[in-house]
């Protein structure tokens, strides 16, 4: 049988790994924007709405504790409910925005050539995993990965690196599964819950069962409470959380019209 145009692919991984970065380079000159600004103001050396705060919690972005503070200031729209909250346990995506602007604080270009350090490795990993998983449709399926019109937006958003690193880690426990690893598959679950809670979509390979449960076990007792300082969203309709979902709204009344009315949002600044 002859060969196919999906067989005389690259077989490669320096291949999708080269489009990739191609495609992400067109983001290097974005600068700060949303979150990574935020981030930068946490970490200057002025008085914030969040008051003084350890270096892992700049994720957080509403919280019943500063929440009034961030209406105040205007970070959060004057219809917020103050009980809302959005904060995030991910130290080790933390650290590296850390290192960033320690190192180059006025010098966005550099947060974004180490984000896409992050992606590249992030589509190598996919490459393997599709050559473990599928060999005969790897190279294809690395390509389509690393053009993937939805990826750039990771690369020009520095603060969404959360999502490179989990990824990476994930790929590595599904690696580490399928070669029948298991355990050292299952040690690499805390360090990517550490970078974001996306690591939880690698859960289905954590199998047998009692692997299955031991990961549960581990993400439970990441996410719920650290440090007293309690992780989770609630009154964001963006995430879902085991609070019962409510908008991030709260009644009011019109001067003129004299009816209460709830006022839509999404996000709370």
């Amino acid at each position: 049988m002859p060969p196919t145009p999906i067989d005389r692919l690259p077989k490669t991984r320096a291949v999708p790994v080269t489009l990739g970065l191609l495609v992400a380079l067109a983001t290097l000159p974005a600068g700060f924007v949303l979150d990574d600004v935020l981030m930068r103001v946490r970490l200057a050396d002025v008085e914030t709405p969040w008051g003084p705060s350890p270096w892992w919690d700049l994720y957080t972005f509403a919280h019943p504790d500063v929440n009034a503070a961030l209406r105040n200031a205007g970070a959060h729209p004057w219809w917020s409910d103050l009980s809302a909250k959005m904060t995030f346990y991910r130290p080790l995506s933390a650290a590296t925005h850390v290192v960033d602007f320690t190192v180059w604080p006025d010098q966005p270009l550099a947060h974004h050539v180490h984000t896409l350090l992050w992606y590249a490795l992030a589509v190598f990993s996919a490459a393997t995993v599709f050559r473990r998983l599928q060999p005969s449709r790897a190279a294809l399926a690395a390509l389509l990965f690393a053009a993937a019109a939805s990826h750039p937006m990771i690369t020009a958003w520095t603060s969404a690196r959360n999502t490179l690193i989990a990824f990476v880690f994930a790929c590595g426990m599904v690696l580490l599964h399928t070669a029948g690893r298991r355990l050292w598959a299952l040690a690499l679950l805390p360090l990517g819950l550490l970078a974001g809670e996306a690591m939880l979509a690698s859960g289905d390979a954590a199998r047998p069962r009692r692997t299955l449960v031991l990961s549960s076990c581990l993400a439970d007792s990441t996410l719920t409470r650290v440090d007293d300082h309690t992780v989770g969203i609630r009154s964001e309709s963006g995430w879902l959380d085991r609070d019962p979902p409510r908008t991030y709204t709260q009644p009011f009344t019109l001067p003129k019209e004299g009816e209460t009315v709830a006022v839509p949002g999404v996000m709370p600044f």
